[in-house]
């Protein structure tokens, strides 16, 4: 999650500027939406939530591969079919990819 928050951080200063650059706790609390919802609950008075669950899967699919990643510095072979089906649908989060894994 920091890359994603720093990585969303940087590429919005560059396109936005200062003055309305996209915070990394927007990042996170936008990644974190619907789970805290569904959760949590939410302030809104509506007895419903509305969201993308497949989209929301993948996110934390791929949030969980970057993590073990980061722990492990390598991807079992689910993890690389998952990433590369990702990359050729062309449904890329902003995410940092190994280089190696291709």
């Amino acid at each position: 999650m920091d890359i994603t928050k720093k990585a969303t951080y940087e590429v919005s200063k560059l396109l936005r500027g200062e003055e309305e650059v996209t915070t990394e706790k927007w990042v996170a609390d936008r990644a974190n939406n619907a789970k805290n919802i569904l959760k949590h609950g939410s302030s809104r008075l509506s007895e419903s939530v509305e969201f993308d669950a497949e989209e929301e899967a993948k996110d934390m699919l791929q949030r969980a591969i970057d993590n073990y990643e980061a722990l492990t510095g390598r991807l079992t072979d689910n993890m690389l079919r998952f990433v590369r089906r990702q990359r050729s649908n062309n449904a890329l989060p902003l995410t940092v990819y190994n280089s190696n894994e291709e």
